[in-house]
């Protein structure tokens, strides 16, 4: 599993802009996975969700070559409120992970904590 950031700026734009049309569309049309996720305590809720759609269904990303045994490619959307502050945010990854959600999530929230 890895994040997409600014370093990996072309696919990092190509996986965005691939999500993007994605949402516009409902995912209409497109093999994806959906995960959602809410925990509350200590007076703070947050809730993350993720998409995964396998790279097969994908046209050409940038420098794919570069990442063997390349899968999935991941949306994470989390939302945390604590008191009456809400923050939001959305990351983008790469797996060679299958084509699940609630496995990917789950990764992805491992490697947060222990990370």
């Amino acid at each position: 599993m890895e994040a997409l950031k600014g370093n990996q700026k072309l696919l990092h734009e190509a996986v965005e802009n691939y999500f993007e049309l994605a949402e516009k569309e409902n995912f209409r049309e497109r093999k994806y996975t959906h995960f959602r996720q809410v925990e509350a305590g200590h007076h703070r809720i947050e809730k993350r969700e993720v998409w995964t759609i396998p790279v097969s269904s994908l046209p050409g990303l940038p420098k794919q070559e570069l990442w063997t045994g390349l899968s999935t490619i991941v949306m994470l959307k989390s939302e945390r409120k604590l008191g009456n502050k809400t923050t939001q945010e959305v990351r983008f990854y790469v797996s060679s992970l299958p084509n699940n959600a609630e496995i990917i999530a789950k990764a992805i929230r491992s490697h947060i904590k222990s990370g």
